[in-house]
Parts: C-alpha cells; structure tokens; sequence
C-alpha cells in the first residue's frame, strides 16, 4: 500500500500536482485510520491481548491457565481448553499458536520466556497435541 503512495507522490511531481494531493491525503488521513481500526477490531480481541499485557501461563491437564498481571497485582485468569489451539507456526524465537472458537485470535510462546530449550519443547508438545494430559502443572 505505501508502494501506492510513493508512486502517486512521484506522478504528482512528474505529471499533475492532484495526485500528489491525493497521495498525501492516503497517506495521513485514510492510512492511519485504516490501521487504527485493524488494531482495534484485531489486535485488542480477547484471543490476542494475552500477547501484549504482563502473563504467566500454566499448562494443566486439559487447558492452558493465563494469569493476566497489572504491575505486581493479579487482575484477571482465563482459562484456555487446548482444543481452542489450532494450527501453529515455529518461529526463529518462538512458536505462534492460532486459537479458534470464542478465543478468536494467537498466542506466541516465546522461546527466551522458558528457562531451557526442554522445557519449551515440554510446553509447545502439551499444546499441540489437544489430548488430556498428566495432572501436574507446568509453570512458565
């Protein structure tokens, strides 16, 4: 879309100052409010605000315990039934887990929040799997 932009800011210099214009008017006026409400309608769902708030997660036996923190104080827990996880995509520096059902949205597992490479293939296996697992806890 900015390769848009840039192209109608050239042909504005090159051809006819209206397009310039309306370059611009894409660029700080359409654009911005185009995103705004991406992140609004997308980025602030239930499923993807674990991404971006302070959590701890817990994988138990048949669902995913998130304990959403402001500051030092708890404020809120949600539990996430494994079979809510759909399909998942192995990153450089972590594993991005797509949920479906009234969890619309992701969850990335960052390989840097787990103490060793063991325990992150633990947590990534308990997950992908979406059967009843052990009942002890693991904590992240």
């Amino acid at each position: 879309m900015s390769l848009l932009v840039i192209a109608g800011l050239v042909l504005g210099i090159a051809v006819d100052l209206r397009l310039m214009i309306i370059s611009l008017v894409v660029m700080f006026l359409i654009l911005p409010g185009a995103l705004a409400m991406i992140y609004y309608y997308y980025g602030l769902r239930k499923g993807c605000c674990l991404n971006v708030t302070s959590h701890s997660v817990e994988c138990g036996k048949d669902l995913l315990s998130v304990r959403i923190f402001e500051g030092d104080d708890e404020i809120r827990r949600e539990d996430i039934p494994y079979s809510s996880f759909g399909r998942y995509r192995v990153g450089k520096d972590g594993v991005t887990f797509s949920m479906t059902g009234d969890w619309e949205g992701f969850l990335w597992l960052p390989l840097h929040a787990y103490p060793d490479e063991e325990a992150f293939i633990e947590a990534v296996g308990l997950i992908s799997c979406k059967e009843s697992h052990p009942d002890s806890l693991i904590h992240f």
